[in-house]
C-alpha cells in the first residue's frame, strides 16, 4: 500500500445522512412521487450523473443548470451548519501519518462544498489531494475520480486502498484497480458484496487491519 483514498460523504463527514434525509424532499419537488427506495439508488453518484438519471428515467422538466443550483444551495447548507467529523477519523489519519502513508479524497460531491468542509474543521492540511467527479469526467461507479486521484499522488492504483461507505463507491475504487475497505455497520448491506474487507467503526483500522488490506492488496 503506497497511498490511502478517503470517499468523503459518510466517511469523513456525516454528511450522508442528511443527504439521505433531505434529497427525498428535494427530489419530490420535482417528482412528487419520488420516494425513499428511489433515493436509495443514487447514493455515492455525481450531481451531474443524478440530473442525467432524473431526466432521463423520471422525466424532470427543470434544467441542469437550476438542478445544479437548487442543490448547490442544500448541499452548502449541509456542510456549513449540520454536518460533523465521523468518529474515528482523526486517529485514522494519525495512524496514516505514521505509517508514512499518504491520503487523499475522492469524491463524487463537488470539490467546493469539500473544500468548504475541510476549511470548517482545520482539515485541508491533513489530505494531499481532493478529486472530484466534476473534475475527473465520470462519476462513480466509474473508476475515473479513483484513477484521478492515484494521478494526482504519483502511485499506481494498485497499491491504493480505498475507504468507501456505498456500494456504488466501493464498485468505482474497485474498477480502479484498488484495494478497498468498505464502511457500514449493516450486516446486510450491499457493500459486502463488493468490499476486500468490512468495518462497522473508523476505530476498526488498526495496524492490524491495514497489515491484512495490505496483503490482500499486494495479491491482487
Amino acid at each position: 500500500m503506497k497511498a490511502f483514498i478517503f470517499d468523503f460523504d459518510g466517511v469523513v463527514l456525516d454528511t450522508q445522512q442528511y443527504w439521505d434525509m433531505g434529497t427525498v424532499e428535494l427530489y419530490r419537488s420535482f417528482i412528487p412521487s419520488w420516494t425513499e427506495e428511489d433515493n436509495a439508488l443514487l447514493r455515492g453518484r455525481s450531481v451531474v450523473d443524478i440530473y442525467h438519471i432524473l431526466a432521463d428515467d423520471y422525466d424532470i422538466h427543470i434544467s441542469e443548470q437550476e438542478y445544479r443550483k437548487k442543490t448547490d444551495t442544500f448541499a452548502l447548507n449541509i456542510y456549513r451548519t449540520k454536518a460533523q467529523i465521523i468518529d474515528g477519523v482523526l486517529p485514522l489519519l494519525d495512524l496514516l501519518d505514521a505509517r508514512h502513508v499518504p491520503h487523499a479524497i475522492a469524491s463524487s460531491s463537488q470539490k467546493n462544498w469539500i473544500e468548504e468542509a475541510l476549511v470548517r474543521f482545520q482539515l485541508t492540511d491533513r489530505f494531499a489531494s481532493v478529486s472530484t467527479a466534476d473534475e475527473a469526467g465520470r462519476g462513480k461507479p466509474y473508476p475515473d475520480v479513483y484513477l484521478l486521484a492515484a494521478k494526482k499522488l504519483g502511485v499506481d492504483p494498485h497499491e491504493c486502498v480505498a475507504l468507501e461507505d456505498t456500494a456504488t463507491g466501493v464498485r468505482s475504487a474497485k474498477a480502479a484497480g484498488m484495494t478497498c475497505i468498505g464502511f457500514d455497520p449493516n450486516p446486510d448491506s450491499p457493500i459486502h458484496l463488493h468490499a476486500d474487507v468490512v468495518i462497522g467503526s473508523l476505530h476498526e483500522v488498526t495496524d492490524g487491519l491495514l497489515e491484512t488490506v495490505i496483503a490482500k492488496n499486494s495479491k491482487s
